[in-house]
């Protein structure tokens, strides 16, 4: 029920019953007054008639005289003994009054009586009952003036409670209106009313309003906060795995897009052993110049959809619709360049600051087989130590996830399915220097798969130290085998792992003599970032009687002289300066440099990937201690031994 609606009620009942106990008072005042007016004019009547000087006869036409003209209600004349001597009572005359009023309310008035004074006692008494018409006359008249002034008053109440009411509810309309705006997300203040009860409440309802508006704002700023967050890396700034992925299908899947273009992964070098080595705060420096290096890249591809993202700690994502072949090329070579620059600049330790995998789509692919192709890509760079590959929808790949390439690992690890193949490393003097052992894993369906193909997914996977250790393993068993020494590749990951240097310590006091045969190439790749842990490795070797050296040797030339006082005995030298050296006087000369500065510090210098005798033999000349490759392997080659332990490691 509506609480004006029960105010009105009350009022009128509390008035209603008010004027009715006034009314019914009044009257009643008014009926006693009027019946003590006919009470007294009753007995002034008696008394006229009870004049002693009357005698009865005279007195009953006195009587009847007054009676008649006064028109008593009734008057009797009795004798001493009480008996009605003369009795007369009229009619009530008609009045103004209703039968009903007269009933309703009754005068209730006794007749006077008077006894006869001195010489008429025995005349007995006169009793005067005096008109009453006149009195209900008064009194229906006066009923109808309160009643009337009642209305009145009535009505005066109701159009001024009315007008107080109206005027009191004109603040509740605006606090409806602001809740209603509030409802709406609309925070509305109202100005203080008139009307002082209200005021506390205008004052409230604006704090809460404000509260409200001010509560939802740093919601919708979280909410806001929450979705940047999704949506971007909180470190770069840029776009999250998440929102990239998305516009990734949405480039695929738009028909009114461009119907192809390409998908760039970018993956940091050696991040986890940047942050390990120089700190998170460095690490995190880092990221962001290469984010800062591939935002300014990415920037005039945005018009058309471009978008750069961080799809988790080292790997970096780049999405280019419309951009394919030599323009691909072209970003793929600017990217490079700025990225090299981080080392020049000392924001990176390691000169190959990233490398770069990338892969065309075309409308309607599934972005999965672009990712992995992309992917593959990536670790084709790292293999080939090239700073990006590139590949294509055409292209036949025979395409692995990363989980798949853990199982991979993991099943050939446990199945000793892990060997080493061993090719033969030529002297100055035309004998066998050592046998180099490479390691091979073997695929489900029976193939050998180099190491340049699985190492590179063993690192990603954090599988790359049990693989290294298995080949130490498998090195040393076929010295145990065989005379000669042997040189087995490990990666520059593993020796900055502890337990890596511990497990081959505690091999190598197992092998026994067999031990200071053992040669151990860590390639160049990686070198700036382990050269701490590269001495205390080498010095650890030398106590067992093995050589360490350094494979692909070449770009790191300037820290050759600490190489050797670090106990490093060889370099190989990258097949890049070996082939064609006959031909290429600069390049004669860059090795002069090499086999000069190594000669100095007792370290050997030994050329990968000879094809050409008249390379061996300027080389020879130059002074180079050894030589590897087809051309040597046509000479010393031995049939491939695959070895295999028993019981896996």
């Amino acid at each position: 029920m509506s609480v004006i609606r029960l105010t009105w009620a009350c009022i009128t009942a509390g008035f209603a019953l008010a004027m009715l106990a006034c009314s019914l008072l009044s009257i009643g005042i008014a009926r006693r007054h009027v019946a003590d007016e006919i009470g007294r004019a009753s007995e002034a009547a008696a008394s006229a008639l009870a004049q002693p000087a009357l005698d009865p006869q005279a007195r009953a036409a006195l009587a009847a005289a007054r009676a008649a003209q006064e028109q008593w209600a009734a008057y009797e004349l009795t004798d001493a003994a009480g008996s009605p001597l003369v009795q007369h009572a009229h009619k009530r005359p008609g009045g103004e009054a209703p039968a009903w009023f007269v009933h309703v309310v009754p005068l209730n008035v006794a007749p006077a009586r008077v006894q006869l004074p001195g010489a008429d006692a025995a005349g007995g008494s006169v009793s005067v009952l005096a008109r009453t018409d006149r009195a209900h006359a008064f009194l229906w008249t006066l009923s109808w003036a309160l009643l009337l002034a009642v209305a009145l008053c009535g009505g005066l109440l109701v159009v001024t409670l009315a007008r107080v009411l109206r005027w009191a509810k004109r603040p509740l309309e605006g606090f409806q209106e602001q809740i209603r705006a509030l409802s709406e997300r609309r925070f509305v203040s109202i100005a203080q009313p008139d009307v002082t009860e209200w005021v506390e409440l205008s004052k409230a309802l604006n704090v809460m309003v404000a509260r409200v508006g001010l509560m939802l704002d740093e919601k919708d700023a979280r909410l806001d906060a929450m979705k940047n967050e999704t949506a971007h890396d909180a470190l770069t700034g840029v776009a999250s795995r998440g929102a990239f992925m998305q516009r990734l299908q949405q480039a695929l899947a738009d028909p009114q897009g461009s119907k192809s273009g390409s998908v760039v992964i970018v993956r940091a070098h050696d991040l986890v052993g940047m942050n390990q080595r120089s700190g998170r705060e460095r690490t995190d420096d880092f990221l962001r110049a290469v984010t800062t290096a591939l935002r300014t890249r990415v920037y005039p591809f945005e018009v058309q959809g471009g978008l750069l993202a961080r799809l988790n700690g080292a790997d970096f994502c780049v999405l280019l619709p419309g951009v394919e072949g030599a323009a691909l090329e072209t970003w793929l070579a600017s990217a490079a360049k700025a990225l090299t620059g981080l080392h020049d600049e000392r924001i990176s330790e390691s000169w190959n600051v990233a490398w770069l995998g990338a892969s065309t789509y075309k409308f309607e692919e599934a972005f999965s087989d672009v990712l992995t192709r992309a992917d593959a890509m990536v670790m084709a760079a790292e293999t080939r130590r090239e700073p990006y590959c590139i590949t294509t929808p055409a292209e036949p790949l025979h395409l692995i996830t990363v989980a798949q390439w853990r199982g991979l690992i993991e099943t050939a690890l446990d199945t000793g399915h892990v060997q080493l193949a061993f090719f033969p490393v030529q002297g100055r003097d035309a004998n066998l220097l050592h046998r180099e052992a490479l390691l091979r894993l073997r695929s489900p369906d029976g193939t050998l798969m180099p190491a340049a193909a699985f190492i590179p997914p063993a690192i990603r996977t954090g599988r790359v130290t049990d693989l290294d250790l298995r080949a130490v393993e498998l090195a040393l068993a076929e010295l145990a085998r065989s005379p000669g020494d042997v040189a087995v590749n490990v990666s520059p990951h593993s020796i900055l792992r502890p337990i890596f240097q511990r497990r081959v310590e505690e091999m190598l006091q197992g092998a026994g003599a067999v031990a200071s045969r053992l040669w151990i190439e860590i390639d160049e790749l990686g070198l700036s970032e382990s050269l701490d842990e590269l001495q205390r490795f080498a010095l650890s070797m030398k106590t067992f009687g093995c050589k360490v050296g350094i494979d692909h040797f070449g770009s790191r030339i300037f820290a050759l002289p600490r190489l050797g006082r670090m106990g490093v005995g060889y370099v190989k030298l990258d097949r890049e300066y070996g082939i064609g050296v006959h031909a290429q006087p600069g390049q004669r000369a860059f090795v002069r440099a090499i086999v000069d500065v190594s000669a100095a510090m007792g370290v050997k210098v030994i050329a990968e990937g000879l094809n050409d005798a008249r390379d061996l033999s300027v080389l020879e000349e130059l002074g180079v201690d050894g030589a590897t490759g087809p051309l040597v392997s046509s000479a010393l080659l031995q049939a491939p031994r695959e070895t295999a332990l028993a019981e896996p490691l």
